[in-house]
């Protein structure tokens, strides 16, 4: 049976904003993660803060009716729901 592992990478930073070279650098670290999950056998979900562009979130999940939530926050609902475990990078 393979692990359901949810990785959160939270940096919203874009082309030519990030560090000297203009990219978030975390992202390498989330990437490599992903890479030694999927070697050991785990079904990897990447939770990336831009892919998702939630913004500036005035509601959480749980504050909207059943059916209700933006379609982006449902899917994520369900694979934090589904996950066995989590792990979280951040690029500071």
């Amino acid at each position: 049976m393979a692990f359901k592992t949810v990785v959160f990478y939270g940096s919203y930073r874009r082309d030519g904003q990030g560090p000297a070279n203009g990219h978030r650098n975390g992202i390498r670290a989330a990437k490599f993660l992903l890479d030694q999950l999927d070697q050991r056998g785990h079904t990897t979900v990447f939770a990336d803060a831009l892919e998702y562009d939630f913004g500036l979130l005035d509601r959480m999940y749980k504050e909207h009716e059943p059916g209700q939530a933006p379609a982006k926050m449902e899917e994520l609902a369900e694979h934090i729901r589904t996950a066995d475990g989590f792990v979280v990078v951040t690029g500071e």
